[in-house]
């Protein structure tokens, strides 16, 4: 089971199919997209398809690390899984949001925990969207394009979570 947002200004779900915009990223330069998970297969599955849309994809196994990243390296987005040792992918975005520097970075989290309490809790730290473990990482790419774009539109906010 994923759950999904409905993208900004989207009127119907994501297509994993469509074209994305290679134009999706600040001043003309591809998007980079930090992903967060102690997982290696789930980094570099993520890692392959974001790069095949043309975006600069950072990696961090940890929590702690995804911080010390975003705060250096100031990514466009961030993905992260939500259970991890040290920092957890909430307490993540608590410190990011927390920081000047990091507060407006859109956050998709991934997650193998199933629940409307997850999903409610990312929300309220301002995440753009809440997967769930297995996801289409095609669908992630045409959904962290989406983000980029909303985010270069304006401020990043969830806009309805719809369990499928």
């Amino acid at each position: 089971m994923a759950t999904w947002t409905q993208p900004r200004g989207a009127s119907g779900p994501l297509d994993a199919d469509r074209a994305l915009d290679r134009g999706h990223a600040r001043d003309g330069r591809p998007g980079r997209v930090l992903i967060v998970d102690d997982d290696t297969a789930v980094r570099l599955v993520c890692a392959v398809n974001l790069e095949a849309e043309g975006l600069r994809v950072l990696e961090a196994a940890d929590g702690l690390d995804g911080l010390e990243r975003a705060c250096c390296e100031r990514p466009d987005l961030v993905l992260t899984d939500v259970t991890m040792p040290g920092l957890d992918g909430f307490q993540l975005a608590e410190k990011l949001r927390r920081d000047e520097r990091t507060r407006r970075i859109p956050l998709i989290f991934l997650s193998g925990e199933v629940g409307h309490a997850n999903a409610q809790r990312a929300r309220a730290l301002g995440a753009v969207a809440y997967l769930t473990k297995p996801f289409d990482p095609r669908a992630l790419a045409a959904l962290v394009a989406h983000e980029l774009a909303a985010a270069r539109a304006g401020p990043s906010e969830l806009t309805a979570t719809v369990a499928s």
